[in-house]
Parts: structure tokens; C-alpha cells; sequence
């Protein structure tokens, strides 16, 4: 899975492009690829972000709550009526093979050649996960319907593990008092 450090090369290597804020909205909202391609701006609203059915896979309502700094990237663009727009085009989003094709070459130029657009999904899933959000709110992020399908998002370092273990570990020597 993709590490900040991973996350923060793609988009380096990215830089100048006109597909590093699809990047970088995607590894800030866990949105699908295809939400944030197809983002209008009829669809953002201060801090949330709200995926009518007919854009959302399962066809309900998507919301998502946005980050001050993923709210400064959405500002930073002129939505008419997308975010993202086709090269040359307003009136159209940017072409899902073109956004593939780009995470494709950023990933190789960041030295990465396994990540694919959707691993920056998992990223932001993972490090949700990280830092303490459970699998229920995460699944609530990513707009799933049940947690069976999140678990495939979050992805474990083993060192995020360690602080459980010594948490543990402290836990069992107090109970057998404090033995070393």
C-alpha cells in the first residue's frame, strides 16, 4: 500500500501536470477515480462533498465531509461545471483512461511502478486507519455500504502495529506485577 512518503512522491512527480489535484483530491477524500474526474460544481458544498445516486455506485447518495486543505485545493480550480475538465474542454470531465494513463507515468517517475489511481483511494483509507478511525467510519467515508467491502481498503504496516504490541505487552507486566 501506498505510505505518505509514497503518496507525496506520485504527487512530486505529478507536479505541473493537470492531473496532480485529481490526485491529490482523491488521497484527501477517498473519493472513487471516477467521482472526483466527473466532480461538478453543483456537487460541493462548503465542506461536504454530496454524489447524487445516479453518479454513485449502488446508486444512493454519496456524502463526504472536506478537509480545509481539500477544500483549498477545490478553490484553487474554476469549475464550469467540472473540476477536473477534459485538456482544451470546459464542458467536459477528464477522460478516465487519460487520468490512469498520468498516475501510470507519475508512479514510474516517482519510482513506483505497482500503484494504480485506485491505491490512492486505499491510501487514504489506510491512513485513516492509522491514526484510530474505526472500520465502520472509514467504510462511511469511502460511501460503502457495509464494512465486508472495507477491509479490502485498509492496509497495515506491521510498525503501525508496534505500539499495540507494547501496549499490550505493558498491559500483561502490570497485571503479573511489574515483572521485568
Amino acid at each position: 500500500f501506498l505510505s505518505l512518503r509514497d503518496f507525496a512522491c506520485i504527487l512530486d512527480a505529478a507536479a505541473g501536470t493537470d492531473a496532480r489535484d485529481v490526485f491529490l483530491t482523491i488521497g484527501l477524500t477517498g473519493l472513487r477515480p471516477s467521482n472526483v474526474r466527473l466532480l461538478s460544481v453543483d456537487e460541493v458544498d462548503g465542506d461536504m462533498i454530496r454524489i447524487p445516486p445516479g453518479k454513485m455506485k449502488g446508486g444512493r447518495w454519496g456524502e463526504v465531509p472536506v478537509s480545509t486543505f481539500a477544500r483549498r485545493v477545490l478553490a484553487g480550480r474554476d469549475p464550469k461545471p467540472f473540476y477536473f475538465p477534459a485538456r482544451g474542454h470546459t464542458d467536459r470531465p477528464k477522460g478516465l483512461r487519460n487520468v490512469q494513463r498520468a498516475c501510470t507515468a507519475a508512479c514510474s517517475r516517482a519510482g513506483l511502478d505497482w500503484p494504480t489511481l485506485y491505491d490512492l483511494r486505499h491510501f487514504f483509507a489506510s491512513h485513516l486507519a492509522k491514526h484510530g478511525a474505526t472500520e465502520t467510519q472509514i467504510g462511511r467515508l469511502l460511501c460503502h455500504v457495509g464494512t465486508s467491502v472495507t477491509s479490502r481498503y485498509i492496509h497495515y504496516d506491521i510498525e503501525d502495529l508496534r505500539q499495540l504490541v507494547e501496549t499490550h505487552g505493558d498491559d500483561v507486566r502490570r497485571a503479573l506485577g511489574n515483572l521485568d
